[in-house]
């Protein structure tokens, strides 16, 4: 089958196809987007509705389902196939997404919620879909271009200044003893993060029960007697929030690096575990 198809494309027949696909959308475009669309809908309120759903498949096997009817649909159009191999090719396709949505709903129960957490919470920082800020004045934290804050350019009397602006929610903070996370936010950013990934509610537990898994895990640093948080003062004002070490959130240089806590950008330790 690759060697059909290299030759296929050698021959050009791929261009072909793909270009008769553009004309024809490009001319029919109203009919051709509003199909989609209701096809999309069809598809995602119908998976929805199946008890066995997981959050993240239904959107995403109905927008790749109604990709492949749309196609195969021009292609039959154009005389490029016919109606009966039309549907054998979408059963095929079907199959197919079935059998890798379960695959992947599988490797995700399977995943430690923990670790995805930690590991979206790196990310959306590093993107800047959420930030830390500093304890004491609730602006940037050292390294804050690490931590979701970035530069831009300002002009003060007619001179351009750097100032740094925090990009997505405040979810926490961080100082020399730690990073300390709002339970709240620090959840609700991620799993919205994690949701512009196509990734659906990535973390299956409330903010409490991630706070007990967190201490079970030996994330949390420390915390008050009967509690998973620990109070931390902000501006003057008491916020309860998890403890977490620095560098069990933020990448690490090496192994040197991860014996001692210390993490990239960061010449001190942060809140290692001694």
């Amino acid at each position: 089958m690759l060697t059909e198809c290299q030759r296929a494309r050698a021959d050009g027949a791929l261009v072909r196809v793909t270009s008769a696909f553009i004309r024809y959308v490009a001319g029919n475009w109203d009919e051709v987007e509003s199909d989609y669309r209701d096809r999309v809908g069809g598809h995602v309120a119908h998976l929805r509705s199946m008890p066995t759903a997981h959050n993240r498949n239904p959107q995403t096997v109905g927008v790749l389902l109604a990709a492949a009817e749309t196609f195969l649909d021009v292609m039959m159009k154009l005389g490029a196939l016919s109606s009966a191999y039309r549907f054998q090719l979408i059963d095929r396709i079907a199959a197919g997404l079935e059998l890798a949505t379960d695959e992947q709903s599988e490797a995700i129960e399977r995943s430690d919620p923990v670790k995805v957490f930690l590991d979206l919470l790196r990310s959306a920082l590093v993107s800047g879909a959420a930030h830390l800020s500093n304890p004491a004045t609730n602006e940037e934290p050292k390294y804050a271009s690490v931590l979701g804050w970035r530069k831009e350019t300002t002009h003060s009397e007619g001179f351009p200044s750097l100032v740094y602006r925090a990009q997505g929610p405040g979810i926490g903070w961080i100082d020399d003893r730690g990073i300390f996370l709002d339970p709240d936010a620090s959840l609700g950013a991620v799993q919205s993060f994690a949701a512009r990934q196509g990734m659906g509610a990535s973390i299956p537990w409330t903010a409490k029960t991630l706070g007990k898994r967190l201490a079970e895990a030996g994330q949390i640093l420390s915390s008050e007697t009967g509690r998973n948080t620990q109070k931390i003062s902000v501006c003057n004002s008491a916020q309860r929030a998890w403890h977490l070490n620095a560098s069990h959130v933020l990448v690490v240089a090496s192994d040197d690096d991860r014996k001692t806590g210390r993490v990239v950008g960061f010449p001190e330790q942060m809140g290692a575990a001694s």
